[in-house]
């Protein structure tokens, strides 16, 4: 049986459905004071940076913990990058490292940042957006945040 027909594909999609929204539970749950916006069922969240950061700096601080996010300029078009991170929640293999990297983001997020080099001034996301690892990574699927 090739799993369409015997139901496998929509059990497949139900339990990544659900799963997704589990960690969007986490999100929710764990970065409540932050500025976030995603999708009951999505796999990644973005995030706006706190005035006293900028998103390059943000990104680079979390590497250095071993999570790492990407930075809104790589979703860009056209002008300029809001101060955002983009968190792929699906990276993380448990629940658990997904929490743990959370934990560690919030912590982040609350901290002072170095000043942030001239290149990465501070620019708003766009009022349209809707709101909504320790496995090493957090951001660039598939071992991200």
């Amino acid at each position: 049986s090739c799993g369409v027909q015997d139901g496998a594909a929509d059990l497949a999609l139900t339990l990544t459905r659900r799963e997704s929204q589990v960690r969007q539970e986490l999100v929710a749950e764990i970065l409540a004071g932050a500025d976030y916006r995603s999708h009951p069922e999505a796999f990644h969240v973005w995030l706006r940076m706190p005035p006293a950061w900028s998103r390059v700096a943000f990104a680079a601080r979390l590497r250095a913990q071993g999570i790492n996010v990407v930075v809104s300029d790589a979703f860009a078009v056209n002008g300029k990058p809001p101060e955002a991170v983009r968190l792929c929640l699906g990276g993380p293999a448990s629940r658990q490292d997904l929490s743990h990297a959370l934990h560690v983001i919030v912590t982040r997020c609350s901290s002072r940042a170095r000043p942030a080099p001239a290149s990465s001034e501070a620019s708003g996301l766009s009022e349209g957006w809707s709101k909504p690892a320790r496995c090493g990574m957090l951001g660039a699927c598939p071992h991200g945040i």
